[in-house]
């Protein structure tokens, strides 16, 4: 088993080695089980090939793709099953998405009594609508309180 802290909003690529042990080449299908969260959670990517090919008596390094948009911990089995033996290993994962922090600094410089505008474009990856709040500790700066991105 495995345990990974990964930053929240950023892909985290882990390589998982798969042996053969066999002198022939081996396909293993690659199974990916989330143990918890119980429920699907659409916050949540994990992606990878489904099939992988090792040569006999040699090893080849699985990516598999993780990226969570929010904090949270996530436990994660993958299976690589070799479908005309039925023979398996497995791994056992634990991603624990940890606060991003700043994700960048922005610089509003002015001459005295000119106002300065930043645009920030926001992204959202997820199918869903959601709801963003924003807020200043600056008196000076305005924004909105909340806003939807789609």
């Amino acid at each position: 088993s495995r345990s990974v802290d990964v930053p929240s909003k950023q892909r985290h690529t882990e390589y998982l080695p798969v042996a053969n042990w066999l002198t022939t080449n081996q396909r293993f299908k690659v199974i990916r089980d989330v143990l918890k969260p119980d429920r699907p959670d659409i916050s949540l990517s994990i992606q990878g090939q489904d099939y992988i090919d090792v040569p006999g008596n040699s090893k080849r390094e699985y990516q598999l793709h993780f990226h969570a948009f929010k904090v949270g911990t996530t436990y994660l089995r993958v299976t690589f099953k070799n479908e005309d033996t039925g023979e398996y290993c497995f791994y056992l994962l634990t991603f624990k998405a940890v606060s991003a922090g700043t994700i960048d600094v922005i610089n509003l410089d002015t001459t005295v009594r000119q106002r300065v505008i930043h645009t920030i474009r926001v992204h959202n990856p997820l199918t869903i609508q959601v709801s963003i709040s924003t807020n200043s500790n600056l008196s000076d700066i305005s924004l909105p309180a909340q806003f939807l991105v789609g």
